[in-house]
């Protein structure tokens, strides 16, 4: 059985994208928003969660906040396209141990963090 990823996203275009690439390996629920997310909760426990930072209404990071509970540290992964090195260093300072920027090596970057070797 595989284990159960939340790819949390508003952007249709990496949504598409990342679903592709993950669902060999993962069982994969798409929410648009953190709110969706979180009453998901309710019935249902992933072991990964892909974020992205800018959503609307709660942003990634508030979200990341609330699934740590959920779903273990290394397994939590946020994704977001700005790159500014005083964004990173508060997230790793907020627990976030993969920080994931949408670039052309989106994908690359990902896998890292998911074999646990992204490093920053």
């Amino acid at each position: 059985m595989m284990d159960v990823l939340f790819l949390i996203d508003d952007d249709q275009t990496y949504v598409k994208i990342l679903t592709q690439y993950l669902k060999d390996e993962f069982d994969v629920r798409v929410f648009h928003n953190a709110e969706d997310c979180l009453e998901a909760l309710t019935s249902e426990k992933p072991q990964w969660a892909i974020i992205d930072y800018q959503l609307p209404g709660m942003n990634g990071l508030e979200l990341f906040k609330h699934l740590r509970s959920y779903v273990e540290s290394d397994k939590l992964i946020v994704l977001s396209s700005n790159d500014d090195p005083k964004v990173i260093l508060d997230m790793i300072r907020q627990g976030v141990q993969s920080y994931v920027v949408k670039d052309e090596q989106v994908i690359e970057s990902l896998q890292a963090a998911i074999e646990g070797e992204l490093e920053f």
